[in-house]
């Protein structure tokens, strides 16, 4: 788990960003994908999320509520009595999640083509390809084998140019996530607690 895998790239409007009460032992971080649980709460997202339902958005603040992946703690928003602590978020702190939505670009610098692990390097012909959200040893990016739940909109060099215009070697994956699970869809359908 790396802080920051994915972050939102572009957005024309402001961004929908919501609070859910993070689910106890959980171990994300700000820029990792996550869902809700049977229980509403949040989680880590799935490897390879396969439906809008195995996500929600993506996390802005850190879920880690043991300090085992965010060593530095993370913003809490405590509803009633605060609970002095460590500064990990706790059990029920709400946690900030940005919304995935047609116009809503993220980018990554986590790319493969397959789905074997991340390492490749991103080419202008991948762009308009269909890949999907992976986990590789605790590392989020954007895989081309995966579930087709992203599109990839561009491709940008080491300095965050298109290389369609820059003619540079890809670094970076510009994409829209196709499908996420909506505010009202409170609940998925998986059997975790």
């Amino acid at each position: 788990m790396a802080k920051n895998d994915i972050v939102v790239w572009r957005s024309p409007k402001e961004l929908v960003v919501a609070h859910f009460p993070v689910a106890a032992s959980s171990t994300f971080v700000a820029g990792e994908p996550v869902r809700l649980n049977t229980g509403g709460e949040l989680v880590e997202a799935s490897t390879d999320p396969a439906t809008g339902n195995d996500l929600l958005g993506f996390a802005m603040v850190s879920g880690d509520t043991v300090g085992a992946t965010d060593g530095n703690g993370a913003f809490r928003h405590k509803i009633g009595a605060f609970t002095p602590g460590t500064g990990y978020p706790v059990s029920g702190d709400q946690t900030a999640v940005v919304m995935p939505g047609p116009d809503v670009w993220f980018l990554t610098a986590n790319f493969d083509a397959t789905t074997a692990g991340f390492g490749d390097t991103p080419a202008k012909t991948d762009v308009g390809d269909g890949a999907g959200l992976q986990a590789v040893s605790g590392t989020w990016g954007v895989a081309k084998g995966g579930n087709q739940l992203v599109r990839i909109l561009q491709v940008l060099d080491s300095n965050y140019n298109d290389i369609a215009l820059s003619g540079g070697t890809g670094k970076f994956v510009v994409f829209v996530v196709n499908a996420g699970q909506t505010l009202a869809e409170a609940v998925n359908t998986d059997a975790d607690a």
